[in-house]
């Protein structure tokens, strides 16, 4: 690209699940709101090279609805596994509850690319996802392929790619993201873990940048 600007890329996981216990066990994370699927992810989605911005977000939608995004965290020379993420989670999500947690806190400082935001309602959040991204894909089994939205992902400065949990989001869920989404786009006839989807996502948009 000509531009010194770099394309920013968010990676949207819907879970039709509650927010994990503020106390969840590091022990059991498979048990906590699929809070292992999300560490995997947060470490797909952050590389140690890439020419992006890259944004990774999970919404809980039961009951108490709440966003985590995490930013910024490839910048950390430190290197992490599920664990140490899955701590980082646990840790953000009590600080968002005590405002003042940050100011004190002696935390690594990676804490400050991990934050919670409470919602109201699901539905508007998916308004602000569309707002903010020129494009939004979902990635589904039935969708186009990868290569036909090639075009757009390359003259786009912002792109966001939504993806369920181990399982198919509702039917109800899947109307809510099929109303902000520019198109459903496959990345293969095979189920894919999310993490391996964000894998596929970067490799090949590293490659259109580099060519």
């Amino acid at each position: 690209m000509s531009s010194s600007k770099k394309k920013v890329v968010t990676f949207l996981l819907v879970l039709e699940e509650e927010l994990p216990d503020v106390n969840f066990s590091l022990k059991n994370l498979r048990g906590s709101s699929k809070i292992d699927v999300v560490a995997r992810n947060i470490l797909a989605s952050f590389p140690s090279f890439g020419n992006f911005e890259v944004n990774y977000i999970v919404l809980f939608t039961k009951n108490n609805p709440a966003a985590l995004i995490v930013t910024d965290l490839a910048k950390r020379e430190k290197s992490y596994d599920e664990i140490e993420i899955a701590s980082l989670i646990k840790t953000s999500l009590q600080d968002s509850y005590n405002q003042n947690a940050k100011t004190n806190s002696s935390e690594d400082l990676s804490l400050q690319f991990f934050n919670w935001r409470h919602l109201k309602e699901v539905r508007s959040f998916f308004t602000q996802i569309k707002n903010t991204n020129e494009h939004v894909f979902f990635l589904h089994e039935n969708g186009q392929p990868f290569n036909d939205i090639v075009q757009d992902i390359q003259i786009a400065n912002s792109l966001c790619f939504i993806f369920g949990g181990r399982h198919d989001i509702s039917e109800e869920m899947e109307k809510a993201v099929l109303k902000i989404t520019s198109a459903q786009v496959s990345l293969g006839k095979r189920s894919y873990l999310a993490s391996t989807c964000i894998v596929f996502v970067l490799f090949e948009l590293e490659k259109l940048e580099i060519n």
